[in-house]
């Protein structure tokens, strides 16, 4: 069972899909669009569109399950649903390790868009000929019983996310 429905304490928590019950409300935050991260000096870097032909044999970096299970889960599915056969699929146990991974040449990676901010000058992002899946952030919150700060939080996301007032747990 999620830990969610064993700990009634919490009043705000983020996850991967949409949770509601006698207690709990959702509500979608955010899309996160996955992008393509490949080494400066891959020879796909000089494209300004990849296809997922081209990406046959390459050598791909993730995020291992430990550390992500919905994106790990999301990219797996991406791959098999578009039959790309990577050489070797790696696992980095942190985003450093994914970074470093393709700032020194060895792969390229796909990873969430908010990682593009620690990119180094050797790495590049590069489209694919159609759209990368996105990671899915939901905001669950008690319905019935909500602190001042949690309301005050709430409020916050939803000019943040620009979230209509369905976050209401009064």
């Amino acid at each position: 069972m999620p830990f969610w429905k064993f700990n009634r304490d919490l009043d705000v928590i983020f996850i991967n899909q949409k949770f509601e019950n006698e207690t709990f409300s959702s509500q979608l935050v955010l899309k996160e669009p996955l992008v393509l991260m490949l080494p400066k000096q891959h020879p796909l870097a000089q494209y300004s569109e990849i296809t997922t032909t081209q990406l046959q044999g390459a050598i791909l970096t993730i995020l291992t399950h430990k550390l992500s299970q919905p994106l790990a889960r999301t990219i797996t599915q991406y791959i098999k649903q578009q039959q790309i056969h990577f050489q070797s699929i790696d696992e980095a146990n942190t985003i450093g390790e994914a970074i470093q991974a393709v700032h020194s040449g060895h792969s390229c990676a796909i990873l969430p868009a908010y990682i593009q901010a620690l990119a180094t000058d050797q790495i590049v992002v590069r489209p694919l000929n159609h759209a990368l899946p996105h990671l899915d952030v939901f905001m669950s919150y008690q319905k019935l019983k909500s602190s001042i700060a949690t309301q005050q939080f709430l409020e916050e996301i939803r000019q943040v996310f620009d979230i209509e007032s369905q976050l209401d747990p009064k």
